[in-house]
């Protein structure tokens, strides 16, 4: 039979999306909270899974649908009840914990052990040379429960998981060996992990505001615009995601020109349009933040509304210009201040850029207008100055990946400044 090929688009996708956290720092909570957002605020169509011992309807005043796993915790048992809530009607699982399956009673180590006895047969000199063929049955359930997961159709499955600090052994340039903490790591079987569209990592009393810098969190390069380093996980967060499960995150031709209009006039205008859109208008725009932001930065650049940053020697912050408007727009939508120096604003207006320098430090004729390479890279630098976490550089280099490779290619001048830009940045905020 031949195979057929097609137009690739992307239409109503399940998203297996993965919370993991110490106590109390809010995994149940948050992924609820998620659920009923990717369900279309239908809480009727949230089945939680409980493997807590009824810990799971601590929070049934949100309405979701509730049932319970005991042991033993095979993935077998795992799977056949997503299929269960599947069958019953479920847009969105959530499985509560999923570290059980792994280290409960029944789950995976315990079937090895079992398995092991089992095959030694009391001889424990055995042991040694049965303990990979143990893993047979286990493993096997295992990878079937995975399989199945992966083709559960446009089910969404949310999975809780405990979670622990760990240490990794490194040998230094001198030989010596040292142990090295890699931060919180999801309790789970080995590869379990990496199956998820998106993971999010909670740090203990962090009331459900993930930490993007730890090292096993794993987001989607098209969900960096949704997450933010501190941001608590919400209903809109699932919202989001829903829509650009569905393939409905573009914002209409209409929105979309509208928008453009405004970031034409310049920040300040496009801001004022921001501030006037619901959250619902707002979803579909973010991911057009950056060239709408680009757009604005130029509008003020052209007709003299930008003032430029004098240069600040201090490691710990660079030439700062305006506060992007990306940045601004994040502020207004999430109620949350961003951080920008005063100090560095007075200074600006006081000291503009000497003649023929470019904020950046160019060279360049006083009289020429800086070109649209010249606007992205002083944002691209200012973006450095003021990102207060590893993640917010990440995030915008992910929104800006193929502008900041074209800038390589047409303007390596340029783009050495900005990679410098970013390293410098990245060493300050990892001494922090």
């Amino acid at each position: 039979m031949a195979h057929t090929f097609r137009p690739a688009k992307r239409k109503n996708r399940g998203l297996l999306i993965g919370i993991g956290g110490a106590s109390w720092s809010g995994k149940t909570l948050s992924a609820l909270r998620v659920a009923i957002g990717l369900a279309g605020d239908d809480p009727s169509k949230v089945f939680m899974l409980d493997t807590e011992s009824g810990r799971g309807e601590d929070y049934d005043y949100l309405g979701y649908m509730y049932g319970e796993l005991g042991p033993p915790f095979t993935p077998d048992r795992y799977l056949q009840a997503l299929q269960d809530a599947r069958a019953q009607g479920a847009r969105v699982i959530v499985t509560d914990s999923s570290s059980h399956q792994h280290q409960g009673r029944g789950g995976v180590l315990d079937w090895h052990e079992a398995e092991l006895q089992r095959l030694i047969n009391g001889d424990n000199n055995k042991r040694d040379r049965l303990t990979f063929a143990a893993w047979a049955r286990p493993k096997a359930s295992y990878n079937n429960f995975i399989s199945e997961i992966l083709r559960f159709g446009d089910v969404h499955l949310i999975f809780c998981f405990r979670a622990k600090e760990k240490l990794r052994l490194i040998k230094k340039s001198d030989g010596k060996s040292e142990m090295v903490e890699i931060g919180w790591q999801p309790i789970c079987t080995d590869g379990f992990e990496y199956e998820m569209t998106d993971l999010l990592m909670l740090p203990p009393n962090s009331r459900g505001c993930p930490d993007l810098s730890i090292e096993s969190t794993k987001i989607h390069q098209q969900h960096w615009p949704i997450f933010g380093d501190g941001e608590q996980l919400t209903e809109e967060t699932g919202r989001m995601l829903a829509d650009w499960a569905a393939g409905t995150e573009d914002p209409s031709e209409e929105l979309l020109a509208t928008a453009r209009g405004h970031a034409a006039q310049g920040r300040e205008a496009f801001l004022r349009f921001w501030q006037n859109l619901d959250k619902k208008a707002r979803r579909p725009l973010r991911r057009f933040l950056g060239e709408l932001e680009q757009a604005a930065l130029a509008a003020d650049n052209a007709s003299g509304g930008s003032a430029p940053a004098a240069q600040d020697d201090s490691p710990q912050r660079a030439a700062e210009p305006q506060e992007s408007v990306s940045g601004a727009v994040e502020s207004t939508s999430k109620d949350v201040s961003t951080e920008t120096s005063g100090a560095g604003k007075s200074a600006a207006a006081e000291a503009p850029p000497s003649s023929g320098q470019s904020e950046l430090g160019l060279a360049g004729p006083s009289d020429e207008p800086p070109d649209d390479w010249k606007i992205f890279a002083d944002e691209a630098v200012a973006a450095a100055a003021r990102a207060r976490h590893t993640a917010e550089l990440t995030v915008w280099q992910e929104q800006h990946r193929d502008t900041l490779d074209e800038l390589r290619d047409k303007r390596p001048d340029m783009a050495a400044v900005v990679d410098q830009a970013f390293e410098q940045a990245d060493v300050r905020l990892r001494r922090r």
